[in-house]
């Protein structure tokens, strides 16, 4: 199995130039290069000018995958949002008893935050300086 050819981005860039010029089955044919690549490179070209023959990968997919990855994101703090709520009108004890339990995988600075209470008042209940909640 032989490997892939790879072409630079100005080399992509100056080919789709010289085929207007020489036609692009002659291009092709003196580079090596299927004209159908010529074609599809002329048309990244015009339809893309500024984003035509990223070095890696497609810019649609990065940036697909980004936007991916931020909508998992925001779904989850959805849904810690969405488990914490119940416990913000309860008593300190409890919001307390949840920190301890989340705080594993979330910073207790933002679970106090999000649960309404001070984090030294958390620190204090936690090393029993707060008596009976």
């Amino acid at each position: 199995m032989s490997k892939r050819k790879t072409y630079s981005k100005e080399f992509k860039e100056e080919v789709p130039v010289l085929a207007t010029r020489s036609g692009i089955t002659q291009v092709a044919q003196d580079l090596g290069v299927h004209p159908n690549m010529l074609y599809v490179w002329k048309r990244q070209q015009e339809q893309q000018t500024d984003k035509a023959f990223p070095e890696k990968g497609n810019p649609t997919d990065q940036e697909m995958t980004r936007l991916q990855k931020e909508n998992a994101r925001l779904k989850a703090r959805g849904r810690d949002t969405k488990k914490s709520c119940r416990y913000l009108s309860g008593p300190l004890r409890e919001r307390y008893y949840v920190i301890k339990q989340l705080s594993e995988h979330f910073s207790i600075k933002t679970l106090c935050k999000v649960l309404g209470c001070s984090v030294s008042a958390y620190y204090s209940w936690k090393n029993g300086e707060y008596g009976k909640l």
